[in-house]
C-alpha cells in the first residue's frame, strides 16, 4: 500500500468531477443520513452457528514503505502475542533479493503466521512469468511452507492503471501470473486470487470470475480493499460479494478476503486513538458471518506512516489492545438479534460461560447508550455477569433468572466495548 494520496487527482484528471462526488458521497457516514436505530440484543441460547473462527480477523498487512528492510524485525516477539494466522507483504519481487526475502518469511513463520504475499509492480520486472515461477519453487516447493496466498496484484487499479476491461489488461496479466503459480506449485498446497482493488467493485469481480471460468484458469479467493469510518459500508459490500458470487456456482465455496482494512486511506491521527480500536472491533462483529479473513493494515508504522498496529520502536497502539482483547472471545457462535446504528454484538458460548461482545463505534465520538440484553432459553437460576470493558474497568453483578429468560442492560460511553461473560450457579 504506497498510500493512496493520488486518487482524488486520478478520479479528477480521469473519470471526472460526477465520480469525485460520488467517491465523496460514499465515504459519507450513511448512519447520519437515516434515523437511528438503537441496539436491542436478544440472544438465542440454544441456537448455535458454529464456532466462531478466530482466523477471520488474525491477519495483518504490512505495506511497501521500505526497501531492502525486514520490517517486522524488531517487533516479532510483540506479534507472536496477536496469534497471527497470515501476515501479507507486497512488493516481493521488486523490494527485496531473496535473501532479504527469505529473512522477512522466517520472521513471519516466527510469529506463527504464514505468508500472504501481494505480487506487485508487473511493470518493472523483467521475465514476469518465470520470476513468479522462483518465488513459488523458493517457498511453495523448496522451503516446503504449505499454503501460502498469492495475491495478484496490489491495487491494480490504482498501480499501473490495469484496467479489467481495455490496455493494459488485468485478466491476461492474472492468467499468466496463475499459470505461473499452477505449474511451479505442482501438487503443493497453495491459493492463488485477486484483483485486489482498491475498493469493492463488482465489474472487476464479475469480470474476474467470467475469465477464470471461462478459461479454466485458478482462482480461491476474491480480494479487495475496504477503507471507510462507516461500517455499514463493509456490510454491504460484503452482501453484494456474496450474491454476486451466487451468480457463479463453480465458485459457491471460494474464499472472501478483504486484505486490506482501516478507518482511512490516509495517515490520519484517528490510527494512534482508541477509535480505530473500536473500529476494528465493529468490523469483527459485523464481518464474522460474511468474510473469510480480513486484514488489518497495517502492523508497524514506516517512516512518514502512522497505519501500524505498533509503532516503529514497538509501543503497542489501542488497534493492537483491541487484538488482544477480542482473542477473549471464544467458543460457538450464539445466533442473535438487534444490532444498531451504532452497537453492535456477537454472543457465544464457551463451555460453561456464555460471552456477549458489545461495540459501541461512532466516528464523531459523540454517541452514548444504554442497551438492553435479553437472553432466551437459560435455565432458571442465579448467574453471575462478569463485564470486561476495553479500557481495564471490570464490574460484576449477580441476576436470578425466572422462566428462562435473562433480562439485563449495559451503558457503553462513545466508541466503547464490553465483554460479557454470563455463568450459570446452581441452586
Amino acid at each position: 500500500m504506497n498510500k493512496k494520496i493520488k486518487i482524488i487527482s486520478l478520479i479528477l484528471l480521469g473519470l471526472g468531477l460526477p465520480t469525485l462526488l460520488t467517491a465523496i458521497k460514499y465515504s459519507t457516514d450513511t448512519r447520519r443520513q437515516a434515523a437511528e436505530t438503537p441496539a436491542n440484543i436478544v440472544i438465542y441460547s440454544q441456537n448455535t452457528l458454529g464456532k466462531f473462527q478466530n482466523s477471520i480477523y488474525q491477519n495483518y498487512a504490512q505495506g511497501g514503505e521500505a526497501q531492502h528492510t525486514n520490517m517486522f524485525k524488531n517487533v516479532s516477539l510483540h506479534l507472536r502475542l496477536l496469534q497471527p494466522k497470515y501476515i501479507r507483504i507486497d512488493h516481493v519481487l521488486d523490494y527485496y533479493t531473496p535473501e532479504e526475502l527469505d529473512d522477512v518469511v522466517k520472521t513471519i513463520q516466527f510469529t506463527g503466521a504464514t505468508p500472504f504475499f501481494s505480487i506487485t509492480n508487473p511493470e518493472t520486472i523483467p521475465n514476469w512469468e518465470e520470476s513468479i515461477k522462483a518465488l513459488v519453487t523458493r517457498y511453495t516447493v523448496n522451503q516446503n511452507i504449505p499454503n501460502i496466498y498469492y495475491e495478484i496484484l496490489n491495487e491494480p487499479d490504482l498501480f499501473g492503471g490495469w484496467k479489467y476491461k481495455g490496455e493494459p489488461n488485468y485478466l491476461d496479466l492474472y492468467h499468466r501470473s496463475a499459470d505461473a503459480i499452477v505449474e511451479a506449485a505442482g501438487n503443493r498446497p497453495f491459493k492463488v486470487g485477486g484483483p485486489s482493488t482498491t475498493g469493492f467493485y463488482t465489474a472487476w469481480i464479475n469480470s474476474l470470475l467470467n475469465y477464470c471460468e471461462n478459461n479454466d484458469i485458478r482462482l480461491d479467493f476474491i480480494s479487495y480493499h475496504t477503507y471507510s469510518t462507516d461500517i455499514t459500508k463493509f456490510q454491504n459490500d460484503a452482501e453484494t460479494l456474496f450474491k454476486v458470487i451466487g451468480e457463479h456456482p463453480k465458485y459457491s465455496d471460494i474464499e472472501r478476503i478483504i486484505s486490506e482494512t482501516g478507518p482511512d486511506s490516509e495517515r490520519v491521527p484517528t490510527y494512534n486513538t482508541n477509535s480505530s480500536a473500536i473500529h476494528f472491533l465493529s468490523l469483527a462483529t459485523i464481518l464474522s458471518s460474511r468474510i473469510h479473513k480480513f486484514f488489518t493494515f497495517e502492523v508497524v508504522d514506516g517512516d512518514n506512516s502512522n497505519w501500524g498496529l505498533l509503532t516503529k520502536n514497538a509501543q503497542p497502539k489501542p488497534r493492537f489492545k483491541a487484538i488482544q482483547f477480542l482473542n477473549g472471545f471464544t467458543g460457538d457462535l450464539l445466533n442473535s438479534t438487534g444490532n444498531g446504528s451504532y452497537v453492535t454484538a456477537l454472543a457465544a458460548q464457551d463451555n460453561d460461560i456464555l460471552q456477549i461482545l458489545l461495540v459501541n463505534y461512532d466516528p464523531a465520538e459523540t454517541h452514548q447508550e444504554t442497551v438492553p440484553i435479553t437472553i432466551n432459553d437459560l435455565k432458571s437460576g442465579q448467574y453471575t455477569i462478569s463485564t470486561k470493558f476495553f479500557d481495564g474497568e471490570t464490574t460484576q453483578k449477580t441476576i436470578t433468572v425466572e422462566n428462562n429468560i435473562l433480562r439485563d442492560f449495559i451503558s457503553l460511553p462513545p466508541n466503547s466495548s464490553a465483554l460479557l461473560n454470563v455463568e450459570y450457579h446452581q441452586q
